[in-house]
């Protein structure tokens, strides 16, 4: 019916029902037929990015069923990393997290709309047809898990997976990312240029800011990132053991029964884009013979930290078997995949959005896809 076409739903609720009557909006250049398939050329978050903000009117207006019934996607897979009414240091340079309230609304949102899915019922196919579910998940393993998130997802009988970097649990280490993170709150653009300087990588960017510098690190550049904390006295230890920003085993061991998964999120969270396919192999090994041995778990799942993007063919169509996976998980939101087995998942921290937000522009951004096969 018209309720579940893709073109109608595409489109304004008044608009005739023409192959590209969607396309009208504020940005002159997806005015034609022609720059519809000329924005799907550019780099997908790029285009993904545009999409959500030009066309965030017209799909909050339309009914998610509809969506889901046009789709033909029933499982959404929305996942974050934490949830806090605190600062984070460690983590406000980076990306914005969800308070108490914006996460518990979005745990509303998804309750009225989809029933929670367990990843043991997932994997086996226990679900019934035509019916929508969500299936939630975290990663990093950060420690608001267990003290904010954990209770509020028991309350609403809510079950997640939680994937973890096992040279993080116990705070035994801290991800570089996390790291920058805590030079850029403690420390002034012009301390950190002097560091810099002195350290002699003095050649930054064209705004010559260390800031942006220091966010652009890859994992590779982990000794410079601890040779600028030690060069300004920043003991990252010091951090992990006061704050303790990560999981205790001891508090994974206890929502693994109450019935929380775990997962396997690398060892310590590279962008599979910065390293080789040797070492990727290796990151995928390791962390997921720790969890199938620490919490007794045949074949666990893996997600790719940051994204699926830079994995090695090789690996991404062979890892199910070569490592006893069951599934393997990215970051691409609402998609159709073409690795068996591998599903990406919906980041659900974009922006403030509220969660509505983010899951109708998924759907409307995948049938705009799927109308010209991709």
């Amino acid at each position: 019916g018209e309720a579940s076409s893709p073109t109608r739903l595409l489109g304004e609720a008044s608009s005739p029902l023409t192959p590209f009557s969607f396309l009208l909006s504020p940005f002159s250049f997806l005015l034609s037929p022609f720059s519809f398939l000329l924005i799907f050329t550019l780099p997908m978050p790029s285009v993904k990015s545009i999409w959500f903000s030009a066309f965030r009117k017209r799909y909050e207006r339309r009914a998610l069923k509809d969506f889901i019934k046009a789709s033909g996607q029933q499982i959404i897979f929305p996942f974050y990393h934490t949830v806090s009414n605190d600062d984070l240091p460690h983590i406000k340079h980076l990306y914005r997290w969800r308070n108490v309230q914006e996460f518990e609304s979005d745990m509303d949102f998804l309750l009225r709309n989809f029933t929670p899915l367990h990843y043991d019922d997932l994997i086996n196919k226990r679900y019934q047809e035509n019916t929508p579910y969500f299936h939630l998940s975290f990663d990093d393993g950060l420690s608001e898990l267990y003290h904010i998130i954990r209770p509020i997802l028991i309350e609403k009988g809510i079950p997640a997976t939680l994937f973890i970097n096992d040279a993080f649990v116990d705070n035994h280490d801290l991800m570089y990312r996390y790291k920058v993170s805590l030079l850029i709150e403690h420390f002034t653009k012009q301390s950190l240029l002097k560091c810099l300087n002195v350290l002699g990588k003095n050649k930054l960017n064209s705004a010559n800011d260390p800031v942006q510098f220091l966010k652009q690190i890859n994992y590779s550049e982990i000794p410079l990132v601890n040779s600028i904390a030690e060069h300004l006295g920043f003991d990252f230890s010091d951090y992990l053991r006061l704050h303790k920003p990560y999981l205790e085993l001891s508090q994974l061991e206890t929502m693994a029964s109450e019935g929380f998964t775990i997962g396997a999120h690398s060892v310590d969270h590279p962008n599979f884009s910065d390293i080789d396919a040797a070492s990727q192999h290796d990151q995928v090994k390791l962390s997921v013979d720790y969890v199938r041995n620490t919490f007794n778990i045949s074949n666990p799942a893996f997600a790719f930290p940051f994204s699926a993007d830079g994995a090695d063919a090789a690996l991404l169509q062979n890892m199910q078997s070569a490592y006893k996976i069951s599934r393997s998980f990215g970051t691409a939101g609402l998609k159709r995949n073409t690795v068996e087995n591998h599903i990406d998942r919906i980041p659900a921290e974009y922006l403030n959005w509220p969660l509505e937000s983010i899951v109708k522009a998924e759907y409307h951004y995948y049938l705009a896809k799927k109308m010209i096969g991709k």
